[in-house]
């Protein structure tokens, strides 16, 4: 398995997001879910410049090391229904809660090529990342709502000198 594939695993742990993502038909296609963000960077970078001219420049790996991804939590919401799409709403607060949760109790997903050591739940507030009018109906929407997961893991990066 790959990361993203036990990060998935991982969080169909967490039940109500496991209801959130049955409303995509899509379900099974982990892209449409799990959303790569960004990432720290690999490198600290020290130079030094000698007398000749030339620079020789350390990389070293840089710690902390993480990777971001987005949570996608797909709902569906009706422009004359408040308090079912309020009820709609607090369930992706759950999710949040829950990986809030996850952070604070120091549980994180196992991964094959590296240590997860911490998760961060960098969205204590799901945001909207995009809306849809159904189609045939001018009061139905479907929105997806993202939660940023920070993962930290063991940097994979080996410290190289270069002289140039």
């Amino acid at each position: 398995m790959n990361d993203f594939e036990r990060i998935y695993d991982w969080l169909k742990t967490c039940p109500e997001l496991y209801d959130l993502w049955v409303v995509s038909s899509l379900l099974e296609d982990r892209r449409t879910v799990l959303v790569p963000n960004s990432a720290a960077s690999m490198y600290n970078v020290d130079a030094e410049q000698y007398v000749d001219g030339r620079v020789r420049y350390d990389f070293i790996p840089a710690m902390p090391y993480y990777f971001d991804v987005d949570v996608i939590c797909y709902r569906a919401f009706y422009a004359d229904e408040a308090a079912y799409n309020m009820d709609k709403q607090e369930g992706v607060q759950a999710v949040c809660d829950w990986l809030i949760e996850r952070q604070n109790n120091g549980d994180a997903p196992v991964f094959d090529t590296c240590a997860c050591y911490q998760v961060e739940c960098l969205t204590p507030r799901p945001f909207i990342r995009n809306e849809y009018q159904q189609d045939g109906n001018p009061n139905a929407f479907l929105v997806d709502y993202a939660v940023t997961v920070r993962f930290y893991t063991d940097n994979p990066a080996k410290r190289r000198t270069v002289v140039r």
